[in-house]
């Protein structure tokens, strides 16, 4: 349990909601009574106790949601209401409890929230067991307007709000590339009107055998296939889907989509600008840290191995930078929303929830959001990223350029989100440690397995 009380000032005058929420009243002052020599002074009435309200989340999140409430002086303003928290340390036992405390009525909470592939947000918004926050924002006058457009859709469904935009991203969305090879191989760095062509062509020019021994040690291009958010965004790439609009069918053997599989396939053996499996040393992350990748393909995390090369020998340091993912032919940007959000369970009792969306705006405010970007991550505030742009290392402006066009996410619609993802994965590791061939066989097989998940019926 995490609770602040290091001052007694109380909020005065918010608005109740339309849905009945109304301040716990704040205490009288004690009033001093007149001198009477036979009689003691009134003692003054007691304080108000604090109203309790549950904040659960992964464990790392509870640390950065305790960390980012301090920094904007929320605790300090909020003595009257007392966090208590809970965190589990793995996602998927997040999942597993919540749900769980869902079956037995007993979430009772503000809560972390993620949309991705149907589990989380899709989910407990399906099910009903996340407030529809629109009435509150209505009634309070809730500045909606400063937060993303495309993130506020992200947790709106069926036209109800879910939860409010906390920390957000475009999935594998951009390319962060090794200066010096470039400069080194005499050719024009990335640049954010290339196309899926250039990337290979560029990808060419710095693969190289630099020691004549018949084997490449310098490489394009690489691109992590254990996660299908790097497929997801490459298809859009082509202007092709993954996933229908209403999560029921795989799209995969659609041609635009089979173009884009075989893009992949071509970069590890036809063009052979990316390791495959059998020639990664370690890892291709270390492989990049070593000099030896010129680009790959990533997201926001991909910072934290820029900040491992500024933080090497000089000797061995050398310059990183970033370009979004090329545009597809009609334009788009390639990309997945996937978001970090801050739910209220359904099932809160009717007097907690006045401080329990003080805690859901705290959480989301335009203090904590530009803490959020000096730590380099996506701000649920576009005002946020105003505000504190001017302190974002200029590599990661090509992660941020995507969130004025991310391309909303498809999600599974019976909510199997981890045998989507597994099946997605497995199906296809066949074509990329040379197994079998991008044939319109083998991908119908790979959307036939896909299917099969996606018939299932809801859980």
């Amino acid at each position: 349990m995490y609770t602040r009380m290091s001052r007694r000032e109380v909020l005065r005058g918010a608005a109740a909601t339309a849905a009945g929420m109304a301040l716990a009243a704040c205490a009288p002052a004690a009033v001093q009574q007149p001198a009477v020599v036979e009689t003691a002074p009134a003692a003054a009435p007691q304080a108000a106790a604090p109203v309790a309200v549950n904040l659960f989340a992964r464990s790392g999140d509870i640390t950065n949601f305790m960390e980012q409430l301090e920094v904007a002086g929320w605790l300090e303003d909020h003595p009257e209401i007392q966090i208590k928290t809970m965190g589990v340390p793995d996602e998927m036992e997040y999942w597993t409890k919540i749900t769980t405390l869902a079956a037995g009525g007993e979430i009772n909470a503000v809560f972390w929230n993620s949309r991705s592939f149907g589990m989380g947000f899709d989910n407990f918004a399906a099910r009903g067991l996340c407030r529809d926050l629109y009435p509150i924002v209505e009634a309070t006058n809730f500045d909606i307007e400063s937060f993303y457009p495309a993130a506020v859709q992200a947790v709106t469904m069926d036209g109800h709000l879910f939860a409010l935009p906390q920390r957000w991203h475009g999935g594998h969305d951009a390319i962060w590339y090794n200066v010096d090879l470039f400069e080194k191989a005499g050719i024009a760095e990335p640049t954010d009107s290339w196309t899926p062509s250039d990337l290979v062509s560029l990808g060419k020019a710095v693969t190289k055998d630099v020691d004549g021994d018949g084997r490449i040690d310098e490489w394009g291009f690489t691109l992590p296939l254990s996660h299908p958010l790097t497929l997801t965004c490459l298809v859009r790439m082509f202007d092709g889907y993954e996933l229908s609009e209403d999560g029921k069918t795989c799209l995969l053997n659609t041609p635009d989509a089979v173009q884009a599989i075989t893009w992949v396939y071509d970069t590890l053996f036809t063009d052979k600008i990316n390791p495959p499996a059998q020639m990664v040393e370690k890892s291709t992350g270390d492989m990049f840290l070593s000099g030896k990748i010129a680009m790959q393909q990533t997201g926001w995390w991909g910072r934290f191995q820029a900040e491992q090369v500024a933080e090497m020998e000089e000797a061995d340091r050398f310059k990183v930078w970033a370009v979004p993912l090329p545009r597809s032919p009609s334009g788009k940007r390639p990309s997945s929303v996937t978001i970090n959000c801050i739910s209220m369970s359904s099932d809160l009792k009717a007097e907690t929830q006045p401080a329990a969306w003080e805690l859901m705006k705290g959480l989301t405010s335009h203090e904590v959001c530009v803490d959020i970007v000096h730590k380099r991550f996506g701000p649920g505030r576009r005002s946020a990223f105003e505000a504190a742009k001017d302190d974002i290392n200029p590599y990661m402006m090509a992660n941020y350029a995507v969130l004025d066009e991310v391309m909303p996410a498809r999600t599974v619609w019976n909510h199997r989100g981890a045998e989507y993802s597994n099946t997605f994965i497995s199906a296809l590791d066949p074509l990329w440690i040379g197994e079998a061939t991008p044939t319109q066989a083998f991908i119908d097989s790979v959307t036939s397995q896909i299917q099969k998940v996606l018939d299932e019926p809801r859980v």
